[in-house]
């Protein structure tokens, strides 16, 4: 609803289907999702279905972006971590982690 609407980028999506790729893809509607791999900078939580919907998340991680790049929809970086000092100093750390599946290209 939100593509047919008029948005012009998703944030998050780490769980988006093929489906919605392409209507990303065929919107010129970019993605906005966040690198969250379940490695040394894992969110921890105290309960085991945040824990659960943690894991879903980083699963769907690399199928997300390995989905976008393979259809040549457009790939943003960004995080929520900007409000929290702690989680801020490791942003850097996650753009890195883009290099899975990325490579940076000269003009």
């Amino acid at each position: 609803m939100a593509i047919r609407a008029g948005i012009k980028s998703i944030e998050h999506g780490n769980l988006l289907s093929r489906e919605t790729l392409q209507m990303m893809k065929d919107s010129d509607v970019w993605l906005s999702a966040q690198p969250l791999l379940n490695d040394e900078d894992a969110f921890t939580f105290n309960d085991p279905v945040s824990t659960q919907k943690w894991i879903d998340v980083t699963d769907g991680t690399a199928n997300v972006y390995a989905l976008a790049k393979e259809m040549g929809v457009k790939i943003a970086f960004g995080t929520d971590m900007l409000f929290d000092a702690k989680l801020a100093e490791k942003q850097d750390a996650f753009l890195a982690k883009l290099k899975n599946w990325s490579r940076p290209t000269r003009s």
